[in-house]
């Protein structure tokens, strides 16, 4: 199988912009092109609103906790110390959601959409950060570091308990509400991108801007899969005397073409599982997600006679993940070598990925659990009783257990060669 390597070019751009004050240090602000976006080069940085009106600083703690009692929004440098402007502010939600308008004009505070977008580029959220941290820069004729230019400024983030991640990692605000909270992307130069809604617990994070005509409101066409349901191209890998896939399975049809029930949100799951009617979702209920990681099921889809897996394939029963264990040396040592290493056979000129990626599980109240970048869980079409089937179940310690689950949960599939 080859394996085809993309080259990013991301390419800075020095753009002036004007600001109301000159208390804003903003005043001359660099951009980066990562894709097709334009982000500021560095954090926001400003103490007024667009309006001129300015903008509280806590300066203590106490500052702080008062500022959130009363929905003042505010702004504070990582650990109240001036010493550290140079990391840049910290702001409130109140400050991220005030309508006088906080990023400068031309730009705006990115929506949850602009992140994804930008998680696209990079792959996906598993090893985003790595890849943030690692992407080459060429400027002015030199490679540079992509963590040391798009995020050369990491305060971390903090809430009433303190701070956290100072240096290492940061949370970034969106514009973007659920429930009277706001969507945060939450970035580690080692590795995981998350997503997530801000507690009440008054937090304070980095904002970072991106420019106004390229930021986007809904969620952009092209997330709108088209998956091939004919499976005219299947990736594949041979371990043993096994084929398996090596993406997880993403039809949405069943082989003789009816449609597989569709669900993308918690009361439809729960309700498809009490009427034990075959469905899937995207993880989290977003369909980047399953553009990067495939499809969940319910273990009514498995079973279904008209057919879930592609015609000359199935869905591995238990021993057949558990010869595929084997094949490793048994399920402590299969878990690194399929879910972290790349897998080398034949003369030693062919390589392949397994693809194992840490991407979640849906429980039968339709909650998602384990989250992108914890543990991951695969059917297998080994019934336990007339309640509870068996899964595969890869830790975020690169474990691998075999358990019993109820059959209404979502997970993944992985199909292999009749």
């Amino acid at each position: 199988m080859k394996k085809y390597i993309i080259s990013f070019f991301i390419i800075f751009y020095f753009l002036p912009a004007t600001v109301n004050s000159q208390s804003n240090k903003n005043s001359t602000i660099k951009a980066l092109k990562v894709g097709n976006q334009l982000w500021m080069e560095e954090n926001l940085d400003v103490a007024i609103f667009r309006n001129g009106n300015a903008i509280k600083q806590a300066k203590s703690m106490k500052e702080w906790i008062d500022a959130d009692d009363t929905n003042t929004p505010a702004w504070c440098y990582p650990e109240f110390k001036n010493s550290n402007s140079h990391l840049g502010k910290l702001y409130n939600v109140f400050a991220v959601n005030d309508d006088r308008g906080l990023a400068p004009k031309g730009w705006a505070i990115p929506t949850d959409y602009d992140w994804d977008l930008l998680v696209d580029f990079v792959g996906d959220e598993i090893n985003g950060g790595k890849q943030l941290q690692s992407l080459p820069i060429v400027l002015n004729g030199a490679a540079t570091n992509f963590m040391g230019s798009f995020f050369n400024k990491r305060p971390g983030s903090m809430n009433l308990d303190g701070f956290w991640g100072f240096g290492e990692s940061n949370s970034w605000w969106s514009i973007s509400t659920i429930n009277e909270s706001n969507w945060v992307r939450y970035i580690s130069k080692n590795g995981p991108i998350a997503r997530h809604l801000s507690s009440t617990w008054g937090q304070g994070m980095a904002i970072r801007c991106i420019k106004t005509e390229l930021s986007v409101e809904a969620a952009p066409k092209e997330y709108v899969e088209n998956y091939n349901d004919n499976y005219t191209s299947i990736q594949s890998i041979t371990i043993g005397s096994q084929i398996w896939s090596s993406k997880n399975l993403t039809a949405k049809h069943f082989r003789n073409g009816d449609t597989i029930h569709y669900v993308n949100n918690a009361d439809e799951w729960k309700k498809a599982n009490d009427a034990k009617i075959p469905a899937w979702c995207y993880y989290d209920d977003r369909s980047i997600n399953g553009k990067n990681y495939g499809l969940m099921y319910n273990w009514y889809a498995i079973v279904d006679k008209r057919g879930l897996a592609p015609i000359g394939w199935h869905i591995p029963s238990l021993n057949e993940w558990f010869k595929l264990f084997e094949h490793f040396g048994g399920d402590s040592l299969a878990g690194p070598e399929l879910k972290n290493k790349v897998l080398w056979y034949g003369n030693g000129n062919d390589r392949s990925e397994m693809n194992i990626l840490p991407a979640g599980g849906r429980n039968m109240y339709g909650v998602f659990h384990f989250g992108i970048g914890g543990s991951v869980a695969y059917w297998t079409s080994t019934e336990f009783n007339s309640e509870m089937a068996y899964c595969i179940y890869f830790g975020d310690k690169d474990k691998v257990n075999n358990s019993t689950t109820e059959k209404s949960h979502g997970y993944y599939i992985r199909y292999v060669k009749d």
